[in-house]
């Protein structure tokens, strides 16, 4: 017996076949169809799985480069720190700009929203960097880098600091990196 075909002639097998990345562009065409055939498909997709998080765009892809660019820009550094002051994710920041340069291409792309949250989201990874205390060659060379961090801290508004004395690797880190 030959195996029910959705629309667009898909089936169970080829759905399954298919990456969970292609199966959400296929969930998501679908879904947008607002039929009932394309809801029928929608909802085998969401049997066979779907990914755990929204796909961002591939790193070649020219919107990428665009949002990635907004985000690094000085009016995007400083709104992503305006949001995070204000209390607000720091997307919320970078999203009014992302969408004032791309328009639809942005608010109506879940992958292109998806793709400036994880970057702005390792943009804050990457300032949070993690200190291994057996990678420093001294404690002189840990406590540099400790000093370097702290500053960036303050810089980017993490810590509000007027005057106060710089802590010690263990004030900041706790027993975590200590030898």
């Amino acid at each position: 017996m030959d195996e029910e075909r959705f629309l667009g002639g898909w089936t169970r097998t080829k759905l399954a076949a298919r990456t969970p990345e292609e199966r959400y562009d296929i969930w998501k065409r679908a879904k947008s169809l607002h039929t009932a055939d394309g809801n029928q498909l929608a909802r085998e997709i969401e049997l066979i799985g779907l990914p755990d998080e929204t796909p961002v765009l591939p790193e070649a892809d020219i919107l990428t480069h665009v949002i990635s660019d907004i985000i690094r820009s000085e009016a995007g550094k400083s709104a992503l720190k305006e949001a995070t002051l204000d209390g607000l994710p720091a997307i919320a920041g970078a999203d009014d700009l992302i969408h004032e340069a791309l328009g639809a291409k942005y608010r109506r792309n879940d992958k292109a929203v998806s793709t400036a949250q994880r970057l702005v989201a390792g943009k804050r990874e990457r300032s949070y960097t993690s200190l291994r205390y057996d990678v420093f060659e001294s404690d002189a060379t840990l406590q540099h880098a400790v000093a370097e961090l702290y500053e960036r801290f303050v810089e980017v508004g993490f810590l509000e600091v007027a005057g106060a004395p710089q802590p010690s690797v263990a004030d900041l880190f706790g027993a975590a990196i200590q030898p």
